[in-house]
């Protein structure tokens, strides 16, 4: 067979691309790979996918070669062959080792069934016909101001590998520019080698990105740029979705915080840094901790961490500190990342500030329990302090006071001037008892102008009447309202537990009736309940 040397240089004379010989030439026979730098597989031929006993779909482009399944004594010696960037180009009776481009390399296998005549010479005019891989060469004449491409460009695109379509006209339009004014600098020797990014149509009317690199040589005195076409199709869509999701990530308005297994913080979002007031560069490569604002206990992270490793995920309420030191509530959502062999890689947090709902909730849980005007427990907040209150003196054996106050004469004051006047007599009113009470005591504002206090941890009836007596004496001093005075009086009805009742209804009903019965007695004055 003549030599591929000798073919290269006919083709060179006739004007004929190198790759259109390729069809004729003997190669394919031959084990053979195209390798990386980094020893990563670019292409190879069904040839070398015999040779090591793996079928094809074993091998696919981009994979390490030291990572394929099945170490074979004939991986390992080609392995020991090219391991070192030195020897790799020293051929022997087994290997043939070329110089690619960009410093990747090719390796023909010479087997038994390959003798010698065969072998590939080492001059690099041979290269592989890349019929399966997402690999085209190329090859462009200046002389003919034309490309031609090996049939390896055209089949990865989904052409016929004897087309003649012209390259140019596959080329996006919004490349075209781009990829001629690479090509005359590189003709031109202005840069080292010709580079771009560019998109090509495939036969199904898709456009493909892909990875154009050449280098300008001397073929029997005429330049060529020859170069190779890397499918980046996927790298391109998984950058487009990485960044897609990157932007989704900074708008929206729950902090995100990514860390790895040791808890070291990897990513963060735009929302984090409003939240916590941390900007990124001070928080990447931390640990999450700096965010711990003491308030929960080790067990509370231990149920934590136990719920995230059994479910895969948590959610609830945190409190976290802020940069400033301020302590907030979060609500918060851990989960655990894990990869295809379902190792846990990082944990992601996705939380939002609840401070104002938290706010909101306290307030109308306020509203529900207290008096609007007065700002007092209500009827329902003061029949629980009172059940509470018979709880604990159930425990203590003492007793617990209950003081049902109605303002006297409120109500000629209140048709009189005005209902604006009445209110406002009635929070000054409120005001003034918080005076006549110990700090454990409540005051309630039960309706209108009645009033009740809860009075515990008393031994006798006698320690509620200094209390009675400070109601009476601040509801008989005048009121002014609007620079108007006002006077009013009070009535006080007395109950007690356990001698009057066991629950909150029996003893304000009791109450209440004492009441009346200190206005049957003249107003102005309290009694105790006499059942």
């Amino acid at each position: 067979m003549a030599s591929i040397q000798r073919q290269t240089f006919a083709a060179q004379e006739r004007r004929i691309p190198l790759y259109r010989q390729q069809q004729t030439l003997e190669l394919d026979t031959l084990p053979s790979v195209l390798l990386t730098d980094d020893l990563r597989i670019l292409a190879c031929n069904q040839a070398f996918c015999d040779w090591l006993g793996l079928p094809e779909q074993a091998l696919p482009s981009g994979i390490g070669l030291s990572g394929l399944p099945g170490a074979s004594s004939r991986l390992l010696l080609l392995l020991e062959h090219i391991a070192s960037p030195i020897r790799r180009f020293q051929s022997n009776q087994t290997f043939i080792v070329q110089p690619w481009l960009n410093g990747a390399f090719v390796v023909h296998v010479c087997t038994k069934a390959n003798p010698s005549s065969t072998r590939p010479t080492a001059d690099g005019g041979s290269y592989l016909t890349l019929a399966q891989a997402s690999v085209g060469v190329w090859e462009f004449d200046p002389g003919a101001t034309r490309y031609h491409c090996a049939p390896s460009w055209w089949s990865w695109l989904g052409y016929a590998c004897d087309s003649d379509a012209c390259y140019e006209s596959l080329v996006h339009p919004d490349d075209l520019d781009q990829v001629r004014l690479q090509r005359g600098r590189c003709l031109r020797k202005e840069q080292p080698q010709f580079a771009c990014e560019l998109r090509v149509k495939a036969a199904c009317g898709g456009w493909r990105w892909v990875l154009s690199r050449g280098r300008l040589i001397e073929m029997a005195g005429r330049p060529r740029l020859m170069g190779v076409d890397i499918d980046i199709s996927d790298l391109k869509s998984a950058a487009q979705q990485q960044q897609l999701f990157a932007c989704v990530v900074n708008v929206i308005p729950l902090g995100v915080m990514v860390s790895d297994v040791n808890g070291r913080i990897q990513m963060v979002n735009a929302a984090f840094t409003q939240i916590t007031g941390y900007q990124a560069d001070e928080v990447l490569g931390q640990s999450a901790d700096l965010l711990n604002s003491g308030i929960h206990h080790a067990v509370f992270y231990q149920h934590m961490w136990s719920a995230v490793s059994k479910c895969g995920t948590w959610s609830g309420e945190v409190w976290n500190r802020r940069k400033n030191g301020d302590i907030y509530p979060e609500w918060m959502t851990l989960i655990c990342l894990r990869d295809n062999q379902a190792r846990i890689t990082h944990y992601a947090a996705v939380f939002e500030d609840i401070t104002e709902r938290k706010r909101q909730e306290e307030r109308m849980m306020h509203q529900a329990y207290h008096d609007p005007l007065t700002d007092l427990p209500n009827r329902v907040l003061f029949n629980d302090r009172l059940e509470h209150a018979i709880v604990q003196a159930k425990r203590t054996r003492e007793k617990v006071g209950v003081m049902f106050v109605d303002l006297d004469g409120f109500k000629p004051v209140n048709d009189q001037n005005g209902h604006d006047v009445g209110d406002e007599l009635l929070r000054q009113f409120a005001h003034r008892l918080q005076h006549c009470v110990r700090a454990g005591d409540t005051i309630a504002r039960l309706a209108g102008d009645e009033f009740a206090l809860i009075v515990p941890k008393i031994s006798c009836d006698e320690d509620l009447i200094p209390i009675a007596q400070k109601v009476l004496q601040s509801a008989c001093q005048p009121f002014v309202v609007n620079q108007t005075r006002l006077a009013v009086g009070a009535s006080i009805g007395i109950s007690l537990f356990p001698d009057h009742g066991d629950n909150p209804l029996t003893l304000l009903k009791h109450a209440d009736q004492a009441m009346y019965a200190a206005k049957h007695a003249g107003r102005h004055t309290w009694r105790f309940f006499r059942g």
